[in-house]
């Protein structure tokens, strides 16, 4: 279950990525617009909003408890962006068609939508067709990985596979399914299959079709159930309704005495649910906390159309299945919340324990990210000035634990020593102050503790994309560079040197050595990147091109290429994390720079 300030703590480590991404100027997915760039005009003339149309078809929305939809204008207000909400009934599939159509002919900036059949799938490929950006949630798993899309949502065979193990576990095999109209037919089929898979056997199934109240569909699933003599549990697949309408029965036949019977359903909610987790411990559901399956996706279409990039693409970010018990309920209507946070709280702290975020560095960058967010949220974060580019290690671990006892409401870490994120992770557990991990992008994490998020780099996606780079730019002798730091030398280089063979015909000739500089001060880096050159010369290998994602090793190269020690012909392929990066790039010493991928 995610508790609501471990959810904010998971967007400021996003906002806190995203700022260093707005610039980078190459893309690994070339599939988005170019991002929105800020106004830098005088003129006194208003910045137009993002506009994101929202839409979904009716059941994604009417079967819950509490209103979802609440979730995604929370959202937008912090945001400042315009949402236009269009729900549709499920068998109204050409008038959800039409407001696709619609949404993409007016030009919206974004497209959030539900994908509940073959009609609505068609209508997303004419949007992505029309190059809008389109997110999918709570329903049409299938259909988004089929058009590569991030989904917000739970995988429903896994969430009724869970219901159902939970059931067997109590030593219950012999459900009696019921069947509302209201939910799609797509989504209750895969819900029944999972449901399916984990008892083993053909659940019974009693279709519920309209009625005015829920006292007429109660009594006919407890008489359906009492009349049988074989069925040992009630479950419902979906709805509060649904789940009002079992736990009902339930506690009906528990007033009369009979022996054995458990609730198992989908979304939480109502009365007769509250009740029956209070008398009947054999009473189970799944939550899929509907209203950050709504607040999430803006977040994340605003950070596309900030970076001009699809962060997730083609992943699932999923709000569950989570299970709920007598003993997790509490956390879990918490968490059915319907609303993020009062938008004017100045309460909220955030400790960020950041090194090297002094001048033009790649965390100065970042912290501008965690700073945009804090302000639309009137949150403060606090962050001390390190020495040296990684911090010292007691240093880090002393701000740490001093955040922690002010009781600051959140924590964002960011190190690769073993010893600050294990003790950074006991410190904050034990407090129970939320914590996100934010990578140093190119070492392999270690840890020992669980930590509630980390924000890291997918180094293997980036090292392929490059390596698809350089082959079509026909590099032939290719450099890739590393740093070296106490936590060692990450792997990058050696995935990068691998994909780049073996799409490569004639790979026998490659210098596939990876050179690593040790991160020190900037003249005894350039002494090292030196003897390196003194090696590849002396092996006869002449590079024409330089690989490296490291901010340090690219002001070495880049001072040489500026003094006249490097020839600019040299091509250089590497990150747009700092502003010379940036520069470098348009005076022609960069090749290619990238977004980065985080995982």
């Amino acid at each position: 279950m995610i508790p609501s300030e471990a959810v904010w703590i998971v967007l400021l480590a996003l906002f806190y990525w995203a700022s260093a991404m707005s610039n980078r100027s190459d893309m690994v997915d070339q599939q988005v617009r170019s991002p929105r760039l800020p106004n830098c005009s005088r003129s006194n003339a208003a910045v137009s909003r993002p506009r994101i149309a929202v839409i979904s078809h009716d059941s994604a929305m009417a079967t819950f408890f509490h209103n979802p939809e609440q979730g995604a204008r929370d959202a937008a207000a912090i945001m400042d962006i315009q949402v236009e909400w269009n729900r549709h009934l499920i068998n109204t599939g050409s008038k959800m068609t039409n407001d696709i159509r619609t949404a993409v002919d007016n030009r919206v900036d974004g497209i959030i939508l539900t994908i509940p059949n073959d009609e609505i799938f068609e209508a997303t490929q004419y949007a992505l067709d029309s190059n809008i950006p389109v997110l999918v949630f709570n329903t049409g798993l299938q259909y988004a990985q089929r058009l590569g899309l991030t989904r917000i949502l739970q995988d429903d065979h896994e969430a009724a596979t869970m219901l159902g193990q939970e059931l067997r576990k109590r030593g219950y095999s012999k459900p009696l399914v019921i069947q509302l109209s209201g939910l799609d037919n797509q989504t209750f089929e895969n819900r029944f299959a999972g449901l399916r898979d984990a008892i083993d056997g053909e659940p019974a199934l009693l279709p519920l079709h309209d009625y005015n109240n829920t006292a007429q569909p109660l009594v006919k699933v407890r008489d359906t159930f009492l009349s049988n003599g074989t069925f040992d549990s009630v479950v419902s697949l979906g709805g509060s309704i649904g789940a009002d309408i079992v736990s009902g029965a339930v506690l009906d036949m528990l007033e009369h005495d009979h022996p054995r019977v458990a609730a198992a359903f989908f979304d939480i909610g109502g009365p007769n649910m509250t009740t029956l987790f209070a008398r009947h411990k054999d009473t189970i559901a799944i939550s899929q906390l509907p209203y950050y399956q709504t607040a999430l996706p803006v977040f994340y279409m605003y950070l596309r159309l900030l970076t001009g990039h699809d962060v997730f693409h083609n992943e699932t970010i999923k709000t569950g299945p989570n299970l709920v018990t007598n003993k997790t309920l509490a956390a879990a209507m918490e968490n059915e919340q319907t609303t993020l946070l009062p938008l004017n709280d100045r309460t909220a702290f955030v400790g960020a324990v950041v090194p090297n975020t002094r001048g033009d560095t790649y965390n100065a960058a970042l912290m501008a990210g965690a700073q945009d967010l804090a302000r639309k949220l009137n949150w403060t974060i606090f962050n001390e000035i390190e020495q040296g580019p990684l911090g010292f290690p007691h240093q880090l671990r002393h701000e740490v634990a001093t955040y922690a006892k002010q009781g600051v409401n959140g924590v964002l870490l960011q190190s690769s020593d073993s010893s600050v994120m294990d003790y950074g992770a006991s410190v904050t557990n034990a407090s129970e102050v939320p914590l996100a991990h934010i990578g140093t992008f190119l070492e392999p994490l270690k840890l020992s503790l669980p930590f509630e998020t980390n924000v890291a780099l997918a180094r293997e996606k980036l090292a392929m994309a490059v390596a698809k780079q350089v082959l079509q730019d026909n590099v032939q002798a290719p450099v890739c560079l590393s740093e070296r730091t106490p936590f060692g030398v990450n792997d990058f280089c050696h995935t990068f040197y691998s994909a780049y063979k073996k799409d490569k015909s004639n790979s026998t000739s490659i210098h596939n050595v990876v050179h690593t500089v040790n991160l020190s001060t900037a003249d005894a880096m350039d002494t090292e990147f030196e003897e390196v050159l003194t090696t590849l010369r002396a092996q006869r290998y002449e590079p024409d091109a330089y690989i490296t994602f490291s901010e340090h090793v690219f002001d070495t190269i880049n001072t040489r290429m500026l003094k006249g020690y490097m020839s600019n012909d040299t091509s250089l392929y590497t990150s747009a994390d700092l502003y010379d990066q940036v520069q470098a790039f348009i005076q022609g010493r960069i090749r290619a720079m990238w977004l980065s991928i985080i995982t």
